[in-house]
C-alpha cells in the first residue's frame, strides 16, 4: 500500500475532509500526497501527519505492516453524520462525556 493510500484511509476513517486536515496543519500538498503525485515526502510533513493522526511514521512509510482496515459500516456512519452536519469528533465527545471514558486515539 502506498503512503498516499494510507494517508487517505486514515483521514477518511477519522471522518475528516482534505480541507479540514490541510487547514488544521497548513499543509497544502496533502491532496497531491494522497493521489501519489509526489515522489518525495517532506520529513516535517511525515512528523506532523503522524502526530495529527496519532499513528507511527513507520506505518506511513510502509515499514510497519499493521493493516489499517476501515470497515464499510464505519464509512457509511461517517457519511450519514456528515449529511446531518455532525462530525465524528462531536459523536466521540458526546460518548466520552456520557460514559465518562476516553475513546480518542
Amino acid at each position: 500500500m502506498t503512503i498516499g493510500k494510507r494517508l487517505k484511509d486514515i483521514r477518511v476513517s477519522k471522518g475528516l475532509t482534505l480541507k479540514e486536515v490541510e487547514n488544521a496543519l497548513s499543509i497544502t500538498s496533502l491532496h497531491g500526497l494522497e493521489q501519489g503525485k509526489y515522489k518525495s515526502f517532506k520529513c516535517e510533513h511525515l512528523v506532523i501527519l503522524s502526530e495529527f493522526y496519532n499513528i507511527s511514521p513507520l506505518y506511513l512509510l510502509g515499514l510497519e505492516e499493521d493493516t489499517f482496515n476501515i470497515e464499510s459500516k464505519w464509512l457509511v456512519l461517517i457519511q450519514k453524520l456528515k449529511q446531518q452536519n455532525i462530525s465524528p469528533r462531536d459523536v466521540m465527545k458526546s460518548v466520552e462525556k456520557y460514559k465518562n471514558i476516553s475513546i480518542s486515539n
